[in-house]
Parts: structure tokens; C-alpha cells; sequence
């Protein structure tokens, strides 16, 4: 999963949990690569 754009590559989990160091990036939050993403 691209963090930039959230854009979806060839394979990408869903996660349990989502570590970032610094603050989350703009693909995190947004659609498709939110899906992916497990923010608490």
C-alpha cells in the first residue's frame, strides 16, 4: 500500500494493529488504504 496515496499494490494485509513513527500518513486515513490500516 502506497502511505502517499493509499493506493493499493499488488498484495497488502489488514492489519491488527498500525504503527507509524511521527504522525500517520495521508494513505492511512484515506480510501482504500484505510481498509488496511487499524488505528486506535
Amino acid at each position: 500500500m502506497s502511505s502517499d496515496t493509499a493506493e493499493i499494490l499488488e498484495v497488502a494485509i489488514k492489519a491488527k494493529i498500525t504503527v507509524t513513527f511521527g504522525f500517520p500518513k495521508r494513505g492511512h486515513l484515506l480510501f482504500p488504504g484505510k481498509e488496511y490500516t487499524a488505528f486506535y
